[in-house]
């Protein structure tokens, strides 16, 4: 597979700062309470979406910050989050977004029907060019389409508001296309993450899967 979907990390980069978000991390979180990184900020609420996922309330770098500090674990807040599993069943109308696709005379159409090149940047040699989102979200094994359906999950999350509000649609977006091409980086000098550690942290944005 080409390296837009494995990217090689640099053997001479830092490895400390992967996120680390389980056991004695949420001890200590439990003791010391729901003190957001900055501000905690109010979550919003969406009708038919249980709130209560216990989810991280951190940026990519200040969870990156944490695993390198190890002074404290990554906040955890309530969010309305839902994995890529959720969003493979919920495919209609209120829940994937109708948009107009960004093509010449196109109409609007559910972001399920959209092709992945669509939001997520791929070149023409990619697996997943000309595939629909729906598609790549349903795709089983293998590094990139592991990051692809975590990061077609997060984004559908932070786009409709059940997400954090520390991780943006555009950070999604950033993750993938660094991901990609040099490897996601968050903290400048740092360790790449790997496909394990994305996943982790995107699953932490809806919590599941992070080991709290």
């Amino acid at each position: 597979m080409s390296n837009q979907e494995h990217p090689e990390g640099g053997a001479s980069a830092p490895q400390a700062d992967a996120p680390v978000f389980a056991g004695a991390a949420r001890r200590r979180f439990t003791k010391a309470g729901a003190v957001a990184v900055g501000a905690v900020l109010t979550l919003k609420s969406q009708p038919g979406l249980a709130e209560g996922n216990s989810c991280i309330f951190a940026t990519p770098s200040a969870a990156g910050s944490f695993a390198v500090t190890h002074s404290r674990a990554p906040t955890v807040g309530s969010c309305g989050g839902r994995s890529h599993g959720w969003w493979k069943q919920y495919r209609n109308k209120p829940y994937w977004p109708v948009r107009v696709p960004p093509v010449a005379g196109a109409t609007a159409i559910s972001m399920w029907d959209w092709k992945f090149q669509y939001l997520f940047p791929c070149s023409s040699s990619s697996s997943f060019y000309n595939k629909t989102l729906g598609y790549v979200i349903n795709l089983g094994s293998g590094d990139a389409q592991t990051v692809a359906r975590h990061c077609i999950a997060a984004w559908l999350n932070a786009n409709a508001g059940y997400s954090t509000p520390y991780l943006s649609a555009d950070k999604v977006v950033e993750i993938w296309t660094k991901y990609c091409t040099s490897g996601f980086q968050p903290i400048a000098g740092g360790k790449i993450w790997t496909v394990d550690d994305i996943a982790r942290y995107l699953q932490g944005s809806w919590g599941q899967g992070t080991g709290f």
